[in-house]
């Protein structure tokens, strides 16, 4: 119970203010001095994101982050280092905030990440990315909703093709169904009021259940070494993933679940080195927009 309490805990940490509500497009500094543009893509508050564009010449890939809480918490702002890490490497950044609960079912949850990756795609010309490269990413809940997207087309259509990697930090509710019949009472609470207790709705909002050989290539599940859960999502939704003939690492972490997050990109952090080397296939890879990024650097 102690445990289950502690994880609970973790999941909340990452409440923040609201940005003002008449909010349209805002450009300025971020606290790290970066360069930033927010942008609305709905009338909620919390249908807003940030874009951190590059400095670099040609149109660079995105990197797209979406922050956990719970599924009822959480706030697309606190993104750590993460922006720094991308822009220094050449990449644009951008973070999707999106409706919670009990305002917003996990359902409605996907719809708004959806419609934000989306709106990001419509805007990259005038934000100075490439459409087609998209690196997408979450942390815990954030996992989970990312992994859900792009695994089942249901919610980002022929905008889930941009998707070339996704990386998984810490994440829960891989397999619902499972996750909800093992753990603890504390737990199960958590996933029932997100995931409610049918067991057709939670399969449904299950990315294990979705995978196919059509989803996105590259995949990359970072977990806390010591937590059991994580533990068996990364090694269940990995084997599914391989099944599916998808390229898949798996790198556990000597961290908890929140240091996970906050020390993405920093010294030490065990994942930097297969981070970096899926951004460089991403970088690579012949899309339609562009056949390389860097022919030199690609032997091509």
């Amino acid at each position: 119970m102690m445990r289950n309490a502690v994880l609970l805990a973790f999941l909340m940490l990452s409440v923040i203010a609201p940005l003002p509500a008449d909010t349209i497009v805002q450009r300025g500094a971020a606290p790290t001095s970066l360069k930033t543009v927010v942008l609305r893509y709905g009338p909620h508050e919390r249908q807003a994101m940030t874009i951190y564009p590059s400095q670099s010449g040609a149109p660079p890939p995105l990197a797209v982050y979406v922050h956990g809480g719970a599924w009822r918490a959480g706030r697309h702002e606190r993104v750590g280092s993460k922006p720094r890490w991308f822009n220094e490497a050449g990449w644009a950044f951008a973070s999707i905030g999106y409706r919670v609960l009990p305002d917003a079912p996990v359902e409605d949850q996907a719809r708004d990440l959806a419609t934000g990756l989306r709106t990001l795609r419509r805007e990259a010309k005038s934000l100075g990315f490439d459409s087609d490269r998209i690196l997408l990413m979450g942390h815990s809940a954030g996992a989970h909703l990312a992994a859900l997207l792009a695994s089942d087309d249901q919610w980002l259509g022929e905008d889930r093709r941009a998707i070339r990697g996704v990386i998984l930090l810490d994440g829960a509710g891989y397999d619902v169904t499972g996750e909800f019949n093992r753990r603890g009472m504390l737990a199960r609470k958590l996933y029932a009021d997100a995931f409610g207790t049918a067991p057709q709705r939670q399969r449904a909002l299950s990315p294990l259940h979705h995978v196919d050989a059509g989803d996105p290539t590259d995949w990359l599940l970072v977990y806390a070494r010591d937590r059991v859960d994580a533990v068996e999502q990364a090694r269940s939704f990995g084997d599914t993933l391989q099944q599916a003939g998808l390229r898949v690492e798996r790198v556990a972490e000597p961290r908890n679940h929140r240091e996970i997050n906050q020390d993405f990109g920093t010294p030490g952090y065990l994942s930097n080195d297969a981070v970096r080397a899926m951004m460089a296939r991403i970088v690579c890879e012949r899309v339609p927009s562009q056949p390389s990024m860097r022919p030199g650097a690609c032997g091509n």
